[in-house]
């Protein structure tokens, strides 16, 4: 059975800086040989 990967990025794809560390992104280049990775972000209705 095929999965698909959500993650979020503020917060936990990205550290406190708003930067992905070297390990974060391996993880995720790792990942998506095994399975369909998407990324997502909030955004406010209208850009508010």
């Amino acid at each position: 059975m095929e999965r698909i990967v959500f993650s979020d990025v503020d917060g936990t794809l990205l550290n406190t800086d708003h930067k992905i560390t070297a390990l974060t992104l391996q993880a995720v280049r790792d990942l998506k040989k095994r399975d369909p990775f998407c990324h997502s972000i909030r955004q406010e209705p209208f850009g508010h």
